[in-house]
């Protein structure tokens, strides 16, 4: 796969041979039409950002690392960001197994520092509900995959750092070397959202020469 570099595409109806052209947009005329022309996830995302700006309704972008992907979490009435309700998106983890390339981590990206974070772990766990009898009153803990997946989590775990050890990105869909470069930098996941709210917090008030050694690395053991 690898990075997309078409804006227009070619699709062939696999029934009848019937090619139709279909291109990406940001027009929300464009977005909305039945024919589905213009949106991929990108779009989508752009749409519901909007609709949930005009409503009121805090969301983060969750982005995989070398992954060419995005969807959003929202804030729920509890203050706890939520998964999304897309299956595909919060069982993000059994899409390692499409055959077309591993991924080696997830980051989210909000408006304010606290809502920036890696939510690896988070992906890579099934969420677990609670009962009365685990005094849980019929809520949940645990991760954002659906309980059935929640036997396959070892295995994609170990998916995910093969991706991470690969230094030349021919194991990961977008081709790319963002884990690995954060595997060689031997980079937790707290280190990583250090990293990305330190970045929202400086953005706009410091120049990258003005960052020193202690803003760089943050004193993690």
């Amino acid at each position: 796969r690898g990075p997309r570099s078409y804006i227009v595409f070619q699709i062939v109806c696999k029934k009848c041979g019937h090619v139709s052209r279909w291109y990406r947009s940001s027009e929300a005329s464009t977005m909305l039409t039945p024919e589905k022309w213009g949106r991929l996830c990108g779009e989508q995302e752009d749409l519901r950002s909007w609709f949930a700006y005009h409503l009121e309704v805090p969301l983060r972008r969750i982005m995989p690392l070398d992954w060419d992907h995005v969807w959003s979490e929202y804030k729920g009435e509890d203050g706890d960001w939520m998964a999304p309700f897309d299956p595909s998106a919060r069982n993000f983890a059994v899409r390692l197994e499409e055959g077309i390339g591993f991924w080696s981590g997830i980051v989210a990206v909000g408006d304010d520092v606290a809502s920036c974070e890696c939510v690896t772990e988070e992906y890579l766990t099934a969420v677990h509900s609670l009962n009365d009898k685990d005094g849980g009153g019929g809520g949940s803990v645990g991760g954002r995959a659906d309980l059935e997946f929640a036997p396959k989590m070892k295995e994609y775990r170990h998916l995910v750092q093969q991706a991470r050890l690969d230094s030349t990105g021919t194991l990961c869909q977008a081709r790319t070397v963002n884990g690995h470069i954060f595997e060689r930098a031997k980079f937790t996941d707290e280190h990583m959202t250090f990293i990305l709210q330190r970045a929202v917090s400086d953005f706009g008030t410091k120049h990258w020469w003005e960052v020193g050694d202690d803003d760089v690395v943050p004193r993690l053991e």
